[in-house]
């Protein structure tokens, strides 16, 4: 419910049904920081943000939040400080917005996805759980494999994040356990796996990995 909560104050915030976080406006992420400073002045604690972050459904690893924290000018050698909304907004920039990963919350936002570049592209979906930790430690593999297969869409969802992705992955994916990824071509799955094997999902890029648009020539 804590989650359902955060979703929505952002949505409201940000003045938005459905949001895809890398495509906010400066006048949206200000508004986004707005919402985890509190006592609105000017400056959010590292832990308000961790907790910020993951209900807006942006997984802060350890790596990530060092990186947040510890970067920039104002701060020390400690990282011991308070975050302002110009380095959160280079940050965000950077690892968030420009990041391989496409980070969704909405079963709209997935439709969205699929109508664009289905036709063109292999997506591949990671479905995991706030709670799952192999879906949490895999997170910066899945971030590199991005970047290594970068013709390709890859995309985040927890399935547990709000009521739209929980109609999302127990509804319509039928997900039992996680992580699990499903790679789709010309809009249609063609390929899951349940594991963090790297074996496993180099294979499936190497079967898959087809331009979807010489599939669609060669039937």
């Amino acid at each position: 419910r804590r989650v359902d909560e955060g979703i929505n104050e952002f949505r409201k915030a940000v003045d938005a049904n459905v949001v895809m976080l890398q495509r906010l406006t400066p006048t949206q992420l200000r508004a986004v920081f707005e919402v985890f400073d509190k006592d609105a002045d000017g400056e959010v604690t590292p832990e308000d943000m961790k907790v910020g972050l993951r209900m807006i459904g942006v997984e802060t690893t350890e790596e990530k939040l060092a990186e947040l924290l510890c970067e920039g000018e104002n701060f020390d050698n400690n990282c011991q400080t308070v975050i302002d909304f110009a380095h959160f907004n280079r940050w965000w920039q950077s690892r968030v917005k420009e990041g391989p990963v496409t980070k969704i919350t909405s079963t709209e936002e997935w439709g969205d996805i699929l109508a664009r570049d289905g036709d063109s592209r292999l997506i591949v979906l990671q479905v995991g759980f706030t709670f799952c930790r192999p879906c949490l430690a895999f997170g910066p593999k899945y971030e590199k494999l991005a970047q290594e297969y970068s013709e390709s869409r890859f995309v985040k969802v927890n399935g547990n994040e709000n009521r739209s992705t929980i109609e999302l992955c127990r509804d319509q994916l039928a997900i039992e356990r996680t992580p699990t990824f499903v790679f789709y071509k010309n809009k249609e799955e063609v390929h899951r796996h349940t594991g963090t094997d790297l074996d496993v999902f180099h294979e499936a890029m190497a079967k898959h990995l087809v331009p979807a648009s010489a599939s669609v020539d060669a039937a």
